[in-house]
Protein backbone atom coordinates (compact mmCIF):
# COMPACT_ATOMS: atom_id res chain seq x y z
CA UNK A 1 0.00 0.00 0.00
CA UNK A 2 2.79 2.44 0.84
CA UNK A 3 4.45 1.72 -2.54
CA UNK A 4 1.18 2.55 -4.35
CA UNK A 5 0.84 5.82 -2.48
CA UNK A 6 4.45 6.66 -3.28
CA UNK A 7 3.88 6.03 -7.01
CA UNK A 8 0.73 8.15 -6.95
CA UNK A 9 2.51 11.03 -5.24
CA UNK A 10 5.35 10.82 -7.75
CA UNK A 11 2.86 10.92 -10.65
CA UNK A 12 1.12 13.97 -9.17
CA UNK A 13 4.42 15.77 -8.81
CA UNK A 14 5.20 15.20 -12.50
CA UNK A 15 1.90 16.74 -13.60
CA UNK A 16 2.60 20.39 -14.54
CA UNK A 17 -0.78 21.55 -13.20
CA UNK A 18 -0.28 19.85 -9.84
CA UNK A 19 3.38 20.84 -9.62
CA UNK A 20 2.71 24.57 -9.85
CA UNK A 21 0.04 24.31 -7.18
CA UNK A 22 -2.55 26.31 -9.15
CA UNK A 23 -4.93 28.23 -6.94
CA UNK A 24 -8.48 29.41 -7.53
CA UNK A 25 -8.66 33.00 -8.69
CA UNK A 26 -11.39 35.46 -7.92
CA UNK A 27 -13.10 37.26 -10.81
CA UNK A 28 -12.01 40.81 -11.50
CA UNK A 29 -13.76 43.48 -9.46
CA UNK A 30 -15.44 46.34 -11.22
CA UNK A 31 -13.97 49.80 -10.84
CA UNK A 32 -14.74 53.33 -11.87
CA UNK A 33 -11.22 54.65 -11.52
CA UNK A 34 -9.64 56.38 -14.49
CA UNK A 35 -6.20 57.49 -15.62
CA UNK A 36 -2.96 56.11 -14.28
CA UNK A 37 -4.52 54.85 -11.06
CA UNK A 38 -7.01 52.77 -13.05
CA UNK A 39 -4.30 51.36 -15.31
CA UNK A 40 -2.05 50.52 -12.36
CA UNK A 41 -4.85 48.70 -10.56
CA UNK A 42 -5.99 46.83 -13.66
CA UNK A 43 -2.49 45.58 -14.42
CA UNK A 44 -1.91 44.52 -10.82
CA UNK A 45 -5.30 42.86 -10.73
CA UNK A 46 -4.60 40.98 -13.95
CA UNK A 47 -1.26 39.74 -12.66
CA UNK A 48 -2.80 38.62 -9.36
CA UNK A 49 -6.06 37.22 -10.76
CA UNK A 50 -4.18 35.48 -13.51
CA UNK A 51 -6.92 33.26 -14.80
CA UNK A 52 -10.39 34.44 -13.79
CA UNK A 53 -10.77 30.83 -12.75
CA UNK A 54 -8.79 27.89 -11.44
CA UNK A 55 -6.18 26.29 -13.69
CA UNK A 56 -6.98 22.63 -14.21
CA UNK A 57 -5.69 19.81 -16.37
CA UNK A 58 -6.86 20.21 -19.97
CA UNK A 59 -10.54 19.31 -20.38
CA UNK A 60 -12.16 17.64 -23.36
CA UNK A 61 -14.89 19.82 -24.87
CA UNK A 62 -17.66 19.15 -27.36
CA UNK A 63 -16.93 19.13 -31.08
CA UNK A 64 -19.04 22.23 -31.76
CA UNK A 65 -16.79 24.21 -29.43
CA UNK A 66 -14.45 24.70 -32.39
CA UNK A 67 -17.06 26.91 -34.06
CA UNK A 68 -18.02 28.59 -30.80
CA UNK A 69 -14.42 29.72 -30.24
CA UNK A 70 -14.64 31.67 -33.49
CA UNK A 71 -18.01 33.20 -32.57
CA UNK A 72 -16.92 34.17 -29.07
CA UNK A 73 -13.61 35.44 -30.42
CA UNK A 74 -15.48 37.72 -32.83
CA UNK A 75 -17.57 39.01 -29.91
CA UNK A 76 -14.34 39.92 -28.11
CA UNK A 77 -12.99 41.59 -31.25
CA UNK A 78 -16.14 43.71 -31.59
CA UNK A 79 -15.45 45.37 -28.24
CA UNK A 80 -12.43 47.25 -29.69
CA UNK A 81 -12.28 46.68 -33.47
CA UNK A 82 -10.26 49.82 -34.19
CA UNK A 83 -7.66 48.92 -31.57
CA UNK A 84 -7.33 45.38 -32.91
CA UNK A 85 -6.94 46.44 -36.52
CA UNK A 86 -4.35 49.04 -35.54
CA UNK A 87 -2.35 46.49 -33.55
CA UNK A 88 -2.41 43.98 -36.42
CA UNK A 89 -1.18 46.61 -38.88
CA UNK A 90 1.66 47.67 -36.58
CA UNK A 91 2.57 44.05 -35.81
CA UNK A 92 2.69 43.28 -39.53
CA UNK A 93 5.03 46.22 -40.14
CA UNK A 94 7.26 45.17 -37.23
CA UNK A 95 7.45 41.60 -38.53
CA UNK A 96 8.42 42.85 -42.00
CA UNK A 97 11.19 45.01 -40.55
CA UNK A 98 12.60 42.34 -38.22
CA UNK A 99 12.53 39.78 -41.05
CA UNK A 100 15.79 41.38 -42.21
CA UNK A 101 17.36 40.29 -38.90
CA UNK A 102 18.19 36.55 -39.06
CA UNK A 103 16.07 34.38 -36.78
CA UNK A 104 14.43 37.37 -35.05
CA UNK A 105 10.85 36.82 -36.18
CA UNK A 106 10.26 33.35 -34.67
CA UNK A 107 11.82 34.45 -31.38
CA UNK A 108 9.78 37.65 -31.11
CA UNK A 109 6.44 36.18 -32.18
CA UNK A 110 5.63 34.36 -28.89
CA UNK A 111 6.45 37.58 -27.00
CA UNK A 112 3.96 39.52 -29.10
CA UNK A 113 1.48 36.65 -28.73
CA UNK A 114 1.71 37.04 -24.97
CA UNK A 115 0.93 40.74 -25.29
CA UNK A 116 -2.09 40.04 -27.48
CA UNK A 117 -3.33 37.47 -24.95
CA UNK A 118 -3.04 40.20 -22.34
CA UNK A 119 -5.22 42.49 -24.47
CA UNK A 120 -7.80 39.71 -24.67
CA UNK A 121 -7.70 39.36 -20.89
CA UNK A 122 -8.20 43.09 -20.40
CA UNK A 123 -11.26 43.08 -22.64
CA UNK A 124 -12.62 39.95 -20.98
CA UNK A 125 -12.35 41.58 -17.57
CA UNK A 126 -14.14 44.72 -18.81
CA UNK A 127 -10.97 46.80 -18.55
CA UNK A 128 -9.88 49.31 -21.17
CA UNK A 129 -6.80 48.02 -23.01
CA UNK A 130 -4.33 50.47 -24.49
CA UNK A 131 -2.37 50.20 -27.73
CA UNK A 132 0.85 49.67 -25.80
CA UNK A 133 -0.57 46.54 -24.17
CA UNK A 134 0.42 44.58 -27.27
CA UNK A 135 4.01 44.95 -25.99
CA UNK A 136 3.14 43.57 -22.54
CA UNK A 137 5.16 40.43 -23.26
CA UNK A 138 8.29 42.59 -23.24
CA UNK A 139 7.46 43.66 -19.66
CA UNK A 140 6.37 40.34 -18.19
CA UNK A 141 7.63 36.79 -18.79
CA UNK A 142 9.85 37.95 -21.66
CA UNK A 143 12.54 35.29 -21.27
CA UNK A 144 10.14 32.28 -21.00
CA UNK A 145 8.21 33.56 -24.03
CA UNK A 146 11.45 34.02 -25.97
CA UNK A 147 12.44 30.46 -25.07
CA UNK A 148 9.29 29.31 -26.83
CA UNK A 149 10.53 31.12 -29.92
CA UNK A 150 13.95 29.50 -29.67
CA UNK A 151 12.39 26.04 -29.38
CA UNK A 152 10.20 26.80 -32.39
CA UNK A 153 13.25 27.98 -34.32
CA UNK A 154 15.20 24.83 -33.49
CA UNK A 155 12.30 22.57 -34.44
CA UNK A 156 11.87 24.46 -37.72
CA UNK A 157 15.55 23.93 -38.55
CA UNK A 158 15.30 20.19 -37.95
CA UNK A 159 12.08 19.86 -39.95
CA UNK A 160 13.51 21.97 -42.78
CA UNK A 161 16.64 19.83 -42.91
CA UNK A 162 14.54 16.68 -43.21
CA UNK A 163 12.48 18.24 -46.01
CA UNK A 164 15.59 19.31 -47.94
CA UNK A 165 17.10 15.86 -47.51
CA UNK A 166 14.01 14.25 -48.99
CA UNK A 167 14.11 16.68 -51.92
CA UNK A 168 17.75 15.78 -52.57
CA UNK A 169 17.05 12.07 -52.32
CA UNK A 170 14.21 12.44 -54.83
CA UNK A 171 16.47 14.27 -57.28
CA UNK A 172 19.16 11.61 -56.81
CA UNK A 173 16.74 8.77 -57.52
CA UNK A 174 15.54 10.64 -60.60
CA UNK A 175 19.12 10.99 -61.84
CA UNK A 176 19.58 7.26 -61.49
CA UNK A 177 16.63 6.85 -63.82
CA UNK A 178 18.64 8.60 -66.53
CA UNK A 179 18.15 11.77 -68.52
CA UNK A 180 17.18 15.30 -67.65
CA UNK A 181 13.55 14.26 -67.48
CA UNK A 182 14.32 11.78 -64.72
CA UNK A 183 16.19 14.39 -62.69
CA UNK A 184 13.35 16.88 -63.10
CA UNK A 185 10.67 14.34 -62.21
CA UNK A 186 12.67 13.13 -59.21
CA UNK A 187 13.27 16.67 -58.02
CA UNK A 188 9.57 17.57 -58.25
CA UNK A 189 8.56 14.36 -56.49
CA UNK A 190 11.16 14.91 -53.78
CA UNK A 191 10.06 18.52 -53.32
CA UNK A 192 6.38 17.58 -52.96
CA UNK A 193 7.27 14.79 -50.55
CA UNK A 194 9.48 17.17 -48.56
CA UNK A 195 6.69 19.76 -48.28
CA UNK A 196 4.20 17.10 -47.18
CA UNK A 197 6.56 15.71 -44.55
CA UNK A 198 7.42 19.24 -43.35
CA UNK A 199 3.72 20.05 -42.85
CA UNK A 200 3.06 16.79 -41.03
CA UNK A 201 6.08 17.19 -38.76
CA UNK A 202 5.24 20.79 -37.89
CA UNK A 203 1.67 20.00 -36.77
CA UNK A 204 2.84 18.67 -33.35
CA UNK A 205 5.04 21.77 -32.94
CA UNK A 206 2.08 24.05 -33.68
CA UNK A 207 -0.04 22.10 -31.19
CA UNK A 208 2.63 22.55 -28.52
CA UNK A 209 2.87 26.29 -29.17
CA UNK A 210 -0.85 27.07 -29.52
CA UNK A 211 -1.70 27.71 -25.86
CA UNK A 212 1.85 28.03 -24.52
CA UNK A 213 2.07 31.88 -24.54
CA UNK A 214 -1.18 32.22 -22.57
CA UNK A 215 -0.14 29.53 -20.07
CA UNK A 216 3.24 31.17 -19.51
CA UNK A 217 1.91 34.73 -19.24
CA UNK A 218 -1.04 34.05 -16.96
CA UNK A 219 0.54 31.28 -14.85
CA UNK A 220 4.10 32.37 -14.19
CA UNK A 221 5.05 29.18 -12.36
CA UNK A 222 4.71 27.14 -15.56
CA UNK A 223 7.99 26.62 -17.39
CA UNK A 224 8.17 26.84 -21.22
CA UNK A 225 8.58 23.09 -21.77
CA UNK A 226 5.72 22.32 -19.37
CA UNK A 227 3.52 24.88 -21.14
CA UNK A 228 4.26 23.25 -24.49
CA UNK A 229 3.44 19.79 -23.13
CA UNK A 230 0.20 21.04 -21.64
CA UNK A 231 -0.72 22.76 -24.91
CA UNK A 232 0.06 19.66 -26.97
CA UNK A 233 -2.01 17.40 -24.71
CA UNK A 234 -4.90 19.89 -24.78
CA UNK A 235 -4.93 19.95 -28.59
CA UNK A 236 -4.66 16.16 -28.75
CA UNK A 237 -7.56 15.68 -26.33
CA UNK A 238 -9.66 18.09 -28.39
CA UNK A 239 -8.70 16.95 -31.86
CA UNK A 240 -12.31 17.02 -33.15
CA UNK A 241 -13.06 20.60 -32.02
CA UNK A 242 -9.74 21.69 -33.52
CA UNK A 243 -10.62 19.90 -36.76
CA UNK A 244 -13.83 21.94 -37.00
CA UNK A 245 -11.93 25.05 -35.96
CA UNK A 246 -9.29 24.46 -38.63
CA UNK A 247 -11.86 24.00 -41.40
CA UNK A 248 -13.66 27.21 -40.40
CA UNK A 249 -10.42 29.20 -40.29
CA UNK A 250 -9.36 27.85 -43.70
CA UNK A 251 -12.69 28.83 -45.25
CA UNK A 252 -12.67 32.26 -43.61
CA UNK A 253 -9.01 32.71 -44.53
CA UNK A 254 -9.80 32.03 -48.19
CA UNK A 255 -12.59 34.59 -48.13
CA UNK A 256 -10.41 37.09 -46.23
CA UNK A 257 -7.70 36.80 -48.88
CA UNK A 258 -9.97 37.68 -51.81
CA UNK A 259 -10.18 41.47 -51.28
CA UNK A 260 -6.40 42.00 -51.48
CA UNK A 261 -6.01 40.23 -48.16
CA UNK A 262 -7.77 43.06 -46.33
CA UNK A 263 -10.11 40.62 -44.63
CA UNK A 264 -7.18 39.45 -42.52
CA UNK A 265 -7.32 42.76 -40.67
CA UNK A 266 -10.45 41.32 -39.07
CA UNK A 267 -9.77 37.58 -39.24
CA UNK A 268 -6.31 37.74 -37.61
CA UNK A 269 -7.64 39.43 -34.43
CA UNK A 270 -10.60 37.03 -34.37
CA UNK A 271 -8.22 34.04 -34.49
CA UNK A 272 -6.20 35.57 -31.64
CA UNK A 273 -9.33 36.17 -29.57
CA UNK A 274 -10.63 32.67 -30.36
CA UNK A 275 -7.36 31.20 -29.07
CA UNK A 276 -7.91 33.04 -25.79
CA UNK A 277 -11.50 31.73 -25.60
CA UNK A 278 -10.31 28.19 -26.26
CA UNK A 279 -7.67 28.56 -23.51
CA UNK A 280 -10.40 29.65 -21.10
CA UNK A 281 -12.73 26.79 -21.92
CA UNK A 282 -10.10 24.05 -21.89
CA UNK A 283 -7.80 25.08 -19.03
CA UNK A 284 -9.94 27.07 -16.59
CA UNK A 285 -12.57 25.92 -14.16
CA UNK A 286 -14.82 28.90 -13.58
Amino acid sequence: MSEDNSDKNSSDENNPVNRIGAEAVEPAKSTTQTGSAYQSESVTQTETNASSGRLVEAKTVDMEAGWQWIVRGFDLFKLEPGLWIGMIVVLGIIMILVSFIPFASPILMPIFSGGLMFVCRQLDQANSPEFGDMFYGFQKQTIPLAILGLINLGASFVIGFIALTLTGVGAGLGAMGGGDGGILAGGILGFLLGVLVMMLLYIPVAMALWFAPALILFHEEIKPVDAMLMSFKACLKNILPFFIYGIVVIVLGTLASIPLGLGWLVLAPVVICSTYRAYQEIFLER
